[in-house]
């Protein structure tokens, strides 16, 4: 069981950075980290309203929040997460500074992120999707960056001081071998950028590989520092 490492960790006081609806949460912290608490915090209220009405655990609560304004006192949490979001923002490294301080000596700071490079081809096929539409939002104004490499995630991490960082990667099972559902949607989805001339066409290119190789989700590094 690839998770078993996240076992050992005497989670406590839990942040969960860019929660969402509280996918890390529900799948990961909640599944495998003895926690006292958890606080997610993300800067789109719509999306933390949905947590909420998701989450009824006393323990679990989600606030409005902006990484790089933080409230929080330093070394007010024992264990830090940040998941698939290294690449929604800007200044990563100051991002995992910024985590390092909110842990305590001996806190723990886990980044859970999808990666771009040695995939197989229907790997290729999520990542290619993924890094489609983080254009499309660059044209709707939201930073979205493609994925980094296996190496570039774990070249930040590595930069800081920490008392032991341990590592390994994962995948969610596949669930379908039938790709319509997900290119219909996808189309859908596109018929609100028509002015943009060209997304069609490389969308086109990519739903053609899809059909022909598969699709599968991206394997993930998750990455366990102590401080």
């Amino acid at each position: 069981m690839p998770h078993e490492q996240l076992r050992t960790i005497e989670g406590g006081r839990v942040l969960d950075l860019c929660t969402g609806d509280g996918g890390f949460v529900h799948h990961y912290i909640k599944q495998y980290i003895n926690y006292t608490e958890i606080i997610g915090i993300d800067t789109d209220e719509q999306i933390l309203q949905a947590a909420r009405e998701k989450f009824k655990d006393e323990q679990i609560s989600f606030e409005f929040a902006d990484i790089y304004n933080l409230a929080y006192p330093q070394e007010s949490f024992n264990t830090v997460c940040l998941s698939n979001s290294l690449h929604h923002l800007p200044e990563p490294q100051r991002v995992l500074e910024i985590m390092q301080g909110l842990v305590p000596k001996g806190g723990y700071v886990i980044i859970n992120e999808m990666f771009k490079d040695n995939q197989t081809l229907q790997q290729q096929s999520h990542v290619d999707i993924h890094h489609f539409f983080a254009q499309i939002d660059e044209i709707r104004g939201m930073y979205h960056q493609e994925t980094y490499r296996k190496q570039d995630i774990l070249a930040m991490v590595k930069s800081l001081e920490w008392e032991s960082l341990t590592w390994y990667e994962h995948m969610w099972p596949k669930t379908s071998d039938d790709v319509e559902p997900l290119l219909e949607s996808c189309y859908k989805f596109l018929e609100q950028f028509q002015e943009h001339q060209g997304l069609k066409a490389e969308f086109d290119s990519i739903a053609s590989r899809i059909r022909k190789n598969g699709y599968a989700f991206a394997t993930q590094l998750m990455v366990i520092a102590k401080k």
